[in-house]
């Protein structure tokens, strides 16, 4: 079985979503491989709520490419549940210092 680990992971929320798009992240996985500028969307039909859109590229031609994205279903929904995890830990902190500070 492989293991996948994720770690260092940074994230900007957006407090006001722009259509749907929750934060940017940045993450390590395994310790060896950094992956910037993923985008982390509300979704009413994912489980947790939320979906990752993985970086791509526009080139000239208007086409878009992706850059970097997991290869098999699981190992995507694995990382998904990490990011939104570390989200909504984050909210929460933001929250709790919110109320304490009013």
């Amino acid at each position: 079985m492989r293991t996948l680990e994720i770690s260092d992971i940074n994230m900007l929320p957006f407090f006001k979503p722009n259509n749907g798009r929750a934060a940017s992240v940045n993450l390590v996985i395994n310790h060896t491989i950094v992956v910037k500028n993923i985008s982390l969307y509300t979704s009413p039909t994912a489980e947790g709520g939320y979906r990752l859109q993985w970086p791509d590229k526009i080139l000239k031609d208007g086409r878009r490419v992706s850059l970097v994205f997991p290869l098999d279903r699981e190992t995507g929904d694995e990382i998904c549940r990490i990011v939104v995890r570390k989200f909504n830990e984050l909210i929460d902190d933001v929250i709790e210092h919110e109320a304490k500070t009013s």
